[in-house]
């Protein structure tokens, strides 16, 4: 009789487990059936300009953040390729455009090659750390990457128009800087050493002679202190293949039998200013676009690294009723055993 009564017990308490149990699965349904049935909040401006090219659900954000580490070395390809040409533009323009007495840029031009080189590693480390985010299952614990990300597109995206600017006001202000020429530097030819390496070298390599053209050398009016033998054309003037030798310091009535360079250096520097100019202000147009697209990109994904938080909850609430019906079960089980 008593064996009986436990068996009634037990059956009553197996079944009270499986009751609860399935009360359990019931409200752990309903509960998550309320979280899913959240609404989803209202999109960003920035968010439904890249809803064209992406759908911003949970599953499609590793792709927005591998397009955003593409962009980040794109965008570190542009800063240092504007940094090399502006590199390559001080050294072999600044010093012929300093022989100008318009020109007054030479701290502008190293601001402006300190500016763009420094794009390239911010732009790379924040590539390199959103490549390292893509690989965490957490997104949540890589929030100061894309914050770091953000920043550094949007201070980029800054210094770009900045330099956009500044290379705009060099091309409007070009004329300005060309128009007096350089007629007191040719003045020191013969009293200044590094005046007179410049001016060949200028002369040189491009092909031209003076600021408007030759006689420009037997009409700027040269010092006192200047003998007479030392007025008149220099050789780097001199053509190199021409039919006639060209002599140093050749006087203007010779000038009938020898060759010359008959142009002068000032349109010749101008127009590869203007170009160089042009170039690079195109490059920081390019770099301003790009670094706009990422500080998008970028915030983007700090939006779905601020949820994180939400979709590991949501996660968790899906599996709490699985492990607590498992729990139920095993319990179940076990005293069952240990009352059989």
């Amino acid at each position: 009789m008593a064996v009986n009564v436990g068996v009634v017990n037990y059956s009553q308490n197996a079944k009270e487990e499986e009751s609860s149990s399935e009360d359990e699965d019931k409200r752990g349904k309903s509960r998550h059936k309320k979280v899913g049935d959240r609404k989803k909040p209202k999109r960003t401006p920035v968010e439904k300009i890249f809803r064209v090219f992406y759908r911003l659900d949970e599953q499609n954000y590793p792709t927005l953040w591998t397009t955003q580490s593409y962009i980040h070395i794109v965008e570190a390809f542009v800063h240092l390729v504007a940094a090399c040409f502006l590199v390559v533009l001080y050294l072999f323009s600044a010093k012929y455009v300093s022989l100008y007495e318009g020109y007054s840029g030479a701290y502008q031009d190293i601001l402006m090659m300190a500016l763009s080189a420094s794009g390239t590693p911010i732009s790379l480390l924040s590539g390199l750390l959103v490549c390292y985010s893509i690989t965490q299952k957490r997104l949540g614990r890589c929030r100061f990457n894309i914050f770091f990300a953000t920043g550094s597109s949007a201070v980029l995206a800054l210094s770009s128009l900045i330099l956009t600017a500044v290379s705009l006001g060099s091309f409007l202000t070009a004329a300005n800087i060309f128009k007096a020429g350089f007629y007191q530097n040719m003045k020191k030819f013969h009293a200044d050493r590094s005046v007179k390496e410049s001016i060949v070298q200028l002369q040189e390599s491009f092909e031209c002679c003076g600021n408007t053209n030759y006689t420009d050398w037997f009409t700027i009016g040269w010092s006192p202190s200047i003998t007479a033998s030392k007025v008149g054309l220099p050789l780097s003037c001199c053509k190199r293949q021409g039919t006639n030798p060209c002599f140093e310091f050749v006087e203007l009535e010779e000038l009938n039998s020898l060759t010359p360079y008959h142009e002068g250096c000032n349109g010749k520097v101008q127009t590869q200013y203007v170009t160089y100019t042009l170039i690079s202000g195109s490059l920081f147009a390019l770099s301003f676009i790009i670094d706009i697209l990422s500080t998008g990109l970028s915030y983007t994904n700090s939006k779905s690294a601020l949820s994180h938080e939400n979709l590991i909850f949501e996660d968790r609430m899906k599996i709490i009723p699985q492990k607590l019906r498992a729990n139920r079960l095993m319990r179940a089980k076990r005293n069952k055993i240990m009352r059989s």
